[in-house]
């Protein structure tokens, strides 16, 4: 998925992927999530272009805030997650061939969601300073990601 910036020499690419566990393991999905288990959204995303290095300069203390939103399908509420899941400084990440490549876990904890079938979104945006301040800058990626369906298993 493609990142929208309001600077066109300053793009990004995004994927993201659901996994159950207390950590990341391996880039095969798993939507189906058992409620009594940790739970977490691997990101990865990379930031180009020909003014990568002056926008990093320009906001050296800027960070991207990265955000999961679980729309329920059929009856109940909503999920209110952390806001934001987790933040990455401008900064962080990786250099390679002119490129910035950054990687965040989005972790959860078991019992955060009740049963259910979710939409899963995650959405990454650029802010110009670390929280809990700054102003949301017009670069941002989102994923809508498969539906994700949390089941009670039987004792």
């Amino acid at each position: 998925m493609a990142f929208e910036s309001a600077f066109t020499a300053y793009t990004g690419t995004m994927s993201a992927v659901v996994y159950e566990g207390a950590a990341f393991v391996t880039a095969t999905p798993n939507n189906i999530i058992r409620t009594d288990q940790d739970w977490g959204v691997h990101v990865e995303w990379t930031m180009s272009g020909a003014d990568r290095a002056l926008i990093e300069n320009i906001t050296s203390l800027g960070e991207f805030r990265l955000f999961v939103f679980l729309e329920r399908i059929g009856p109940g509420a909503g999920v209110p997650l952390p806001t934001p899941a987790a933040v990455e400084p401008i900064l962080g990440g990786t250099i390679a061939v002119g490129n910035r490549n950054y990687v965040k876990d989005l972790q959860f904890p078991a019992g955060s969601v009740s049963e259910g079938t979710y939409h899963l979104t995650t959405a990454v945006q650029l802010y110009d300073e670390p929280a809990p301040g700054g102003e949301p800058q017009p670069v941002a990626g989102f994923i809508e990601l498969p539906m994700v369906l949390f089941f009670k298993p039987n004792p």
